[in-house]
């Protein structure tokens, strides 16, 4: 896997580039308030970030979640196929086929916790991006998962207005906890 061997500033200043590049763009923020969506932030499940756990190594956060979740329904098989699948849309597509249980629900914001920890614990340079988000509120700015995200997407005004999300925000509730526990 690749290693991330750029400063956090260089990080953000990938992540302008290769956004604009896409004519897309991936975090915005306040003095208050950083929201992100998309593969080039590092505070995306779906960004590249090698992580070992348990003896099994993850590309990133996504594959990590799904394959918990093959593991939580008694799907070996999936978790198997999803363990050589490095492309995190591809797991994400094909974990959703599971559906929800009712012990997944209860599972899945403490196995998503674990994940995003171990990323950023394994990840020097992903850590001191989060870390330089300093104490601003976190959102995952989707505009179509009011659960893991805020309900808005980047383009949207309320993007960096946390009192009129419409999600829950797991997610950046998540990543602001972790955050938290890795400055001591």
């Amino acid at each position: 896997g690749q290693r991330y061997r750029n400063t956090a500033e260089d990080l953000a200043k990938l992540d302008q580039k290769y956004c604009a590049e896409l004519g897309r763009f991936s975090f915005k923020e306040t003095d208050t308030c950083h929201s992100f969506f998309g593969r080039f932030s590092p505070l995306s499940n779906h960004f590249q970030s090698k992580m070992e756990i348990d003896g099994l190594v993850y590309s990133n956060v996504e594959q990590y979640y799904y394959c918990a979740k093959a593991r939580e329904h008694g799907d070996v098989a999936l978790e198997r196929k999803l363990l050589t699948v490095n492309n995190p849309v591809e797991v994400k597509q094909m974990g959703r086929k599971l559906g929800d249980t009712r012990a997944w629900n209860s599972a899945k914001r403490s196995i998503m916790q674990r994940g995003v920890m171990e990323k950023f614990k394994q990840n020097e340079e992903a850590k001191k991006y989060l870390l330089r988000t300093g104490e601003r509120v976190i959102g995952e700015a989707s505009p179509h998962d009011r659960f893991w995200g805020t309900g808005f997407g980047l383009r949207h005004e309320m993007s960096l207005d946390p009192g009129s999300w419409v999600g829950e925000n797991a997610l950046g509730k998540v990543l602001m906890e972790v955050r938290r526990q890795l400055r001591g």
